[in-house]
């Protein structure tokens, strides 16, 4: 490696960290083959964001395993689509089980009527407030949901678009 070429870098087979995407802090994104110019090398880029691939090359051909972010000197390890998937279902499924439970404490269930909702005289209006406060939960989980599944319908679209130019 020693009097190698930096542009020539990409071409050794192998696992290789490279930058992907460099944006300093109050500044354009340096992207694509731009990163690779030597003007850039000197270039600081500490308060800013970095991200770097890490890839594997084998007979000329590059696949990514994995990216990482480096932000203001803090190194994270980007989220893959199963991690982030799984953190939307769950956050989803806890405020679900949270409102069943609470819409559950306030039924009571009678052989002659089924379901009904539990009364008290005393409390009749914080039963109301307590009515509203729930159909507002409920908008609110029903809306972000529909959010969540549009962003994963859209990031699928863009897999199978990149994978359709391939």
């Amino acid at each position: 490696m020693q009097g190698l070429e930096f542009s020539n870098v990409k071409n050794i087979d192998g696992i290789s960290f490279r930058p992907i995407c460099a944006v300093p802090k109050g500044e354009a994104a340096i992207t694509g083959d731009n990163i690779y110019k030597p003007e850039l090398f000197d270039k600081c880029i500490d308060p800013g964001l970095v991200i770097i691939g890490k890839y594997s090359r084998e007979n000329q051909k590059d696949s990514l395993l994995a990216k990482y972010y480096c932000y203001d000197g803090t190194i994270l390890a980007a989220p893959d689509l199963f991690s982030l998937l799984y953190s939307k279902l769950r956050e989803g499924t806890h405020f679900l089980r949270k409102s069943y439970e609470s819409v559950y404490e306030n039924l009571q269930w009678t052989p002659e009527r089924e379901y009904n909702a539990k009364s008290s005289k005393k409390d009749d209006t914080f039963s109301l407030f307590r009515e509203i406060e729930y159909s507002e939960e409920k908008d609110i989980i029903i809306n972000d949901l529909k959010q969540q599944v549009g962003l994963v319908q859209s990031f699928l679209e863009e897999i199978k678009q990149k994978k359709a130019q391939e």
